[in-house]
């Protein structure tokens, strides 16, 4: 089970060794960075020259001046106290990502962009449908491109990002039932 950052790196550890997987559940995966979070395209390009490529470091990369719009934050908790205690945990990295972290989500989600056809293992993914953080339209593209035979979506009206804890508490058990079923389908 991988949410947001997490969905992208179990569906390129699925990749790298697909036998030790019997199945992934994404939880708003990062499969793209939503476009709302995204600075300009001469923006990115300029930082990704100036950087290098993919794994490598310079000063400019330690930096936390990853450009983005919005409040991270505000955009993954539909509930304002469930924000306010998400905001307090202290091993959440509430700040600005460095550039280098930026670099490698976004190299990180054109290889998943480009490979989607190609995935082929047992899926649920579930996402809120107003997610500004990533994007729920690239989680329905995995559903509709992939090659997987076992696969299945769930898209939650009016949820977030933070669909696990920034929602109402009914809404959250909702999910965790279509999880516990889809699990158990398989077990």
């Amino acid at each position: 089970m991988g949410e947001s950052m997490g969905g992208a790196i179990c569906y390129q550890n699925y990749n790298r060794n697909p036998s030790r997987w019997n199945g992934i559940v994404f939880v708003a995966p990062m499969c793209k960075v939503s476009d709302n979070m995204l600075p300009p395209d001469w923006v990115i390009n300029l930082l990704l020259r100036l950087m290098g490529p993919a794994g490598t470091e310079t000063i400019l990369g330690y930096l936390p001046l990853t450009p983005s719009k919005g409040d991270i934050s505000l955009l993954s908790h539909r509930l304002d106290e469930k924000r306010q205690m998400a905001i307090t945990v202290p091993f959440v990295y509430g700040r600005v990502p460095r550039l280098n972290t930026a670099r490698e989500i976004l190299l990180m989600t054109k290889r998943i962009t480009s490979s989607i056809s190609d995935f082929d293992a047992p899926f649920l993914v579930v996402h809120g449908k107003d997610d500004k953080v990533t994007c729920p339209k690239l989680s329905q593209a995995l559903y509709d491109e992939s090659k997987s035979k076992d696969k299945e979506i769930k898209l939650y009206e009016g949820m977030y990002h933070a669909i696990t804890v920034g929602e109402p508490d009914d809404e959250i058990e909702k999910l965790f039932k279509d999880v516990l079923k889809w699990l158990k389908d398989r077990v």
